[in-house]
């Protein structure tokens, strides 16, 4: 086990222990980039993005007491936040799915369930700063790539893109997977993506 992880683990039995708001504010100040570039990779999205770290670090304050310190074999903590931020992002998608929560060409997304946590007029910045950044980054992807990136932003389906641009589903997926994987290439050697 490493320096980090002795770290993460006495911050986690802290919280274990009832002091969960300075162990919070350790892990947010210590992860919050990094689970926003994570959440912006899974959705292409600024404010998905935005909604979903909130989410992920509201989940964590309750849930301090189901990360396992005695399991052998348990994934490091930073994982296991990874692992709460992309679970809380299917739940998102499928939440949009059911209650028809997208617009399509807009980026309106509602989430009641989101409580009162919010970014400082600083992070506010920072967050509106990363997102022109990555908008410069994606103008400069070809523009077959930079096209699935639209649609994966304004929320289109498989089905929908493959009717779009009269291709196979197939294709799309790959294109979908490309088109990401050229994005998280371009943000790693911009120094945006911490991961």
């Amino acid at each position: 086990m490493n320096l980090e992880q002795k770290t993460d683990e006495a911050f986690i039995l802290s919280a274990q222990k009832g002091n969960r708001k300075e162990a919070f504010e350790f892990f947010y100040n210590k992860y919050h980039e990094q689970i926003f570039n994570y959440s912006f990779y899974l959705s292409m999205n600024k404010e998905n993005a935005i909604n979903n770290t909130q989410d992920t670090f509201v989940k964590l304050y309750f849930n301090f007491d189901k990360y396992n310190l005695n399991k052998k074999n348990k994934s490091t903590f930073k994982t296991w936040l990874y692992d709460i931020a992309k679970n809380n992002y299917i739940d998102l998608l499928r939440k949009q799915k059911k209650h028809k929560v997208i617009n399509k060409g807009k980026d309106l997304i509602n989430y009641e369930h989101l409580l009162t946590s919010s970014f400082t007029p600083e992070q506010e910045l920072i967050s509106k700063d990363l997102y022109e950044e990555i908008e410069k980054l994606i103008n400069k992807i070809d523009s077959k790539h930079r096209i699935i990136l639209r649609f994966l932003e304004e929320g289109y389906s498989y089905k929908e893109m493959s009717e779009k641009l009269k291709v196979p589903i197939g294709t799309i997926k790959s294109l979908v997977f490309r088109s990401r994987m050229i994005l998280k290439e371009n943000l790693k050697k911009s120094k945006m993506l911490l991961l």
